[in-house]
């Protein structure tokens, strides 16, 4: 029997490695984490954004027993939110996706400007997840038949949503992220930070509160004081807001933690300033904070 010549054998190995390299490119496009992560793609002019901890476990544990979710769950328009919530919850548990929803994290961002206000849902995309799965969870939640039409949001591949009545939601899908947007602009937004590797306005204070953040806590809320005069265009007209400022330089970056208790919301968090700005909370700069006692007395 004859041997194979060195020839064929270094041909077969190199094409081997040619389809290694290429299988291993697609699924790391696909599906790859890349380390990004859904603050990695916080549009840079985001006045807010607020980070779920557990969601699923969240929704659960409020709905069956707390107080508090049973009084807004009354009123309108957060019940109708908190409905969306649950059934939302409900329609990806029978997809399968427990374990991201009791283990994993979900963004909100928000933004706004002269045009009005947008925001966006930012997550990491468990693997082998099926991208069919966010259509039919948004046109159940929308409860209407939607047309999907495929999109590019500068260097990001995905698809947008409408119905009779137009644009219902944008998504995108990029190195294990799924970005669910109100409009293509805030989607773009996102894109673009991931692809310029940019970081968020002061990021050195914004450092500062994010290692303030608690971990044990239902969930996160972070503030960009510089951004959210923008967010009153959604609020109030632009004739009036043209001379007028919607807040007071306040401050540069907040954390807030949130932990939502039987009869209780519990809020605790930490702001910075910055001294040549002649912020308003750099006042209380060198204070000895206040004993609460009032919780004692009653």
């Amino acid at each position: 029997m004859a041997r194979p010549s060195k020839l064929f054998s270094y041909g077969t190995l190199i094409i081997l490695c040619v389809l290694v390299f290429a299988g291993a490119y697609y699924l790391y496009d696909k599906y790859g984490n890349a380390g990004l992560s859904p603050i990695d793609a916080i549009p840079v002019n985001s006045s807010a954004f607020i980070i779920l901890n557990k969601p699923g476990h969240l929704v659960n544990e409020l709905s069956e027993k707390n107080d508090i979710w049973k009084e807004l769950s009354e009123s309108e328009p957060l019940g109708h939110y908190l409905g969306m919530a649950q059934k939302a919850d409900s329609l990806l548990r029978d997809l399968s996706y427990a374990e991201w929803l009791d283990q994993g994290q979900l963004c909100i961002a928000f933004s706004g400007d002269s045009a009005g206000s947008a925001s966006c849902i930012l997550f990491e995309w468990p693997y082998g997840a099926d991208k069919g799965d966010v259509t039919r969870l948004i046109t159940a939640l929308h409860e209407k038949e939607l047309i999907s039409q495929e999109q590019k949001y500068l260097n990001i591949k995905g698809f947008s949503l409408s119905d009779d009545e137009g644009d219902v939601a944008h998504l995108g899908f990029r190195n294990g992220l799924c970005i669910i947007g109100t409009t293509a602009e805030i989607v773009e937004a996102c894109a673009y930070r991931m692809k310029e590797n940019l970081s968020l306005p002061s990021f050195e204070l914004y450092n500062r509160v994010a290692a303030t953040a608690g971990r044990n806590v239902h969930a996160n809320v972070f503030i960009n004081f510089d951004q959210t005069a923008k967010l009153g265009y959604s609020i109030f007209s632009s004739e009036f807001l043209k001379e007028r400022k919607f807040l007071p330089l306040f401050g540069s970056w907040a954390e807030i933690d949130l932990l939502l208790k039987n009869d209780e919301v519990l809020l605790n968090g930490y702001t910075e300033t910055v001294d040549s700005l002649d912020q308003f909370l750099g006042v209380f700069r060198d204070q000895e904070p206040q004993k609460i006692e009032i919780t004692r007395i009653l």
